[in-house]
């Protein structure tokens, strides 16, 4: 019994402990510390021994079974101490920070994919093209039947008007033939009559002259009569036309009702269509990209890597903070900032931050102690870029249209470019190649450029110009990534060619603050050629 009772208490004393471990963090249990650490160092172990200068994993048996078992046992820490990352991608991968979420981007992903994403949406864009030209024909065709239908409204009111004076014309030829025939029968009778009374003082010729004169006069009237009868029949003829016409127009009207019902449940049904497919396409797009939700629950600002330690740091509008992407354990290490940007130094272990309101630069131990104020800059500095393996550090000021540099050891400025024009923001170096990346803004025309030179601002080159986000830039090799403004899509750019090699949707409701390249080739050991 006591035996039993003694177990008991350990057992709860053990649980007590962990319970109250795991509520403050993973790391602060010294089980989960020690394999974590463990994990650390088998994986610097294992980077060094199969991967070659440029972080390509040599394919040999040995190097994919110690990958596996690392994987393995990553995978079972992960369960015992309440590991809460969700899994990032293998590298090269990309982390880019929305208002309150890190997301990881898989930068493994087939390219065939993305491609067949971005020719679907070509597809798409031209099937919109293609129904907006069709709309707009039934519009024009709209137009045309309304321009008719109003020029036979105006031809109707003059038929009309015809009409009525040819009925007018008709009813006088009636009146005159009328008195024509009471002047005849009055004739008849006055001839008659004076012929009666003076047939004996007339001549042959007078009588043979009233008789022409009588004949002459019948004709007239037959002539007056096949006149009238044709009057009547071109009334007949009119009143047909118009009601013809009246029924065109009705008939006009209605076809014309019809259309417009038409272009409103095509316009309805092509939107409706379009909304759909496009969602569709986008919401499937996304998914096939294996995107990570890392870190949510934080405050928008910018962040840097760390490869060697796999640490995050992210500063917000009042402090800079440190995750670690094994264990995913957030501190706080600097706080009362308002920090633009920062930059690691992984080779002295330091962390670079400026601040934009008050023009300085500063720099602490990465864990946030031996803080001091590097540099007072001329104007308000942006974004901030470095290479510690040549001890160069490069900074953007925008307001001053101005691109620095500053070698710490030995200690000495360079001006790299001063941007009349344009405003430069976001900044990033290639340690291999050493060059320097800068993002700007065109003033008069709103048109971002990307921009390249060497650490002694010669050989300066536009990549690409375009609508981007002035603060998303990241290099890797021969490849540069920045977020486009519409649509929201992470752009993967050949610097050598210019050719964009890849397209990666991001959510278009999402404001982006920073974006990080994972991958150990971007943070070398020792410097890379010769200046």
């Amino acid at each position: 019994m006591i035996l039993i009772a003694t177990k008991i208490i350990v057992g709860i004393h053990i649980l007590i402990y962990f319970g109250t471990s795991l509520v403050v963090c993973n790391n602060d249990i010294p089980f989960c510390r020690k394999r974590f650490n463990e994990l650390r160092e088998n994986e610097k172990d294992w980077r060094n021994r199969y991967l070659n200068g440029e972080g390509q994993n040599l394919a040999t048996l040995r190097c994919e079974a110690n990958k596996e078992y690392n994987y393995e046992r990553m995978c079972m820490y992960k369960k015992i101490c309440f590991h809460i990352n969700k899994g990032l991608p293998a590298e090269p991968y990309l982390l880019i920070k929305s208002t309150s979420e890190i997301h990881a981007i898989d930068l493994t992903t087939p390219k065939t994919t993305v491609a067949t994403q971005t020719t679907n949406i070509a597809t798409l864009k031209t099937t919109v093209a293609t129904l907006k030209t069709n709309v707009a024909t039934l519009k024009t065709t709209v137009a045309t039947l309304k321009t008719n239908v109003a020029i036979l409204k105006t031809t109707v009111p003059t038929l009309k008007t015809t009409f009525i004076t040819l009925k007018r014309t008709v009813a006088i030829l009636k009146t005159t033939v009328a008195i024509l025939k009471t002047t005849v029968a009055i004739l008849k009778t006055t001839v008659t009559a004076t012929l009666n009374t003076t047939v004996a003082s007339l001549n042959a010729t007078v009588a043979a002259t009233l008789n022409t004169t009588v004949a002459t006069l019948k004709t007239t009237v037959e002539i007056l009569k096949t006149t009238g009868a044709n009057l009547k029949t071109t009334a007949k003829t009119l009143k047909t036309t118009v009601a013809t016409l009246e029924t065109t127009v009705a008939t006009l009207k209605t076809t014309v009702a019809t259309i417009k019902t038409t272009v409103a449940i095509l316009m309805t049904t092509v939107a409706a269509t379009l909304n759909t497919t496009v969602a569709a396409t986008l919401n499937t797009t996304v998914a096939t990209l294996n995107t990570t939700v890392v870190i949510s629950g934080l405050a928008r600002g910018r962040m840097e890597i760390d490869t060697v330690d796999n640490n995050l740091y992210i500063a917000d509008s009042n402090s800079i903070s440190r995750v670690n992407l094994v264990d995913m354990c957030v501190e706080v290490i600097l706080q009362n900032l308002s920090v633009d940007d920062i930059a690691v130094d992984w080779i002295k272990r330091r962390l670079y931050w400026a601040e934009y309101s008050k023009k300085q630069i500063s720099v602490a131990n990465l864990d946030g102690k031996n803080k001091i104020v590097l540099m007072n800059t001329t104007s308000y500095p942006s974004g901030i870029a470095m290479d510690p393996t040549w001890r160069f550090f490069f900074w953007t000021e925008p307001i001053a249209k101005l691109v620095r540099g500053i070698r710490l050891a030995p200690k000495y400025t360079v001006m790299l470019a001063n941007r009349k024009f344009s405003e430069p923001y976001a900044i990033t170096v290639d340690c291999t190649e050493k060059r320097v990346y800068w993002l700007e803004n065109e003033i008069q025309s709103g048109v971002d450029h990307i921009v390249s030179s060497q650490y002694n601002g010669v050989d300066q080159k536009t990549i690409i110009s375009g609508l981007f986000n002035d603060y998303l830039l990241g290099v890797l090799g021969d490849l540069l990534y920045f977020l486009n403004n519409d649509p929201f899509y992470v752009n993967e750019i050949n610097i050598s060619n210019g050719n964009i090699s890849r397209n990666i949707l991001v959510d278009n409701n999402s404001y982006y603050n920073d974006l990080v390249v994972v991958h150990s080739y971007i943070q070398p050991q020792q410097r890379m050629g010769e200046l």
